[in-house]
């Protein structure tokens, strides 16, 4: 789907010499790893999650990449990141990150990813994923912006997928009362009372992360 073959660094050039593993590995030690992108389905902004952002990247190593450009593409689950000394884009190697932040032009925070590592759909293998941090505390809530690309017809389609974390359990979770109540087990009655004194319609994104925010402020 798309082309990764070409290594940069946050301190290498295109002409690098390194080439076997040891010796790139060597060479860019606790620096950012990206390969080309190059992605065949033109440019249409469907497969973004945002524009270019300032952003922080958070190592595995626990180190932090403060205020690189940066912005997430839906259909590849990954990380690019701009390089602005020579201007081009790569794919960041999610093997290295933990997370990232992606900023305002006003240095407020936008939205907050965490690589997380969970079972495949239809499959018993696992992998990791980036999810975009909704709401975290007693109950937490997490999305994957999953982007789909329809092949018979060329369009991309916004396919989120919400899971919901709760006593240490993180669960698929498709957003409705029910569905919402079910999960909530013995707490089911304070989640229904916040809904109803608050008028929620917790089928909707904004309306749920209200809801599990109340109740995580009630259980504190």
């Amino acid at each position: 789907m798309y082309h990764t073959d070409a290594f940069y660094t946050s301190a290498q050039e295109r002409t690098c010499a390194c080439n076997d593993s040891a010796s790139l590995a060597g060479a860019v030690k606790e620096k950012l790893v990206a390969r080309a992108f190059w992605f065949p389905y033109g440019m249409d902004t469907m497969q973004y999650f945002s524009y270019w952002m300032p952003g922080d990247i958070f190592l595995s190593s626990g180190k932090v990449l403060r205020n690189e450009s940066i912005r997430y593409h839906g259909i590849m689950d990954a990380l690019l990141w701009f390089r602005s000394s020579d201007h081009q884009t790569a794919v960041v190697e999610k093997d290295q990150i933990a997370g990232f932040n992606l900023y305002r032009k006003d240095g407020s925070l936008f939205a907050c990813f965490r690589k997380v590592r969970m079972r495949r759909e239809l499959s018993s293998d696992s992998a990791d994923f980036f999810l975009q941090v909704l709401v975290e505390g007693p109950v937490s809530l997490y999305k994957l912006n999953r982007v789909e690309l329809i092949r018979n017809t060329g369009r991309m389609e916004k396919r989120p997928v919400y899971y919901l974390s709760y006593k240490g359990e993180m669960k698929l979770f498709r957003p409705g009362r029910r569905n919402l109540f079910t999960r909530m087990g013995e707490q089911k009655e304070q989640m229904r009372h916040i809904i109803r004194r608050n008028h929620l319609w917790v089928s909707q994104e904004d309306k749920l992360i209200r809801a599990l925010n109340l109740f995580n402020s009630e259980a504190q």
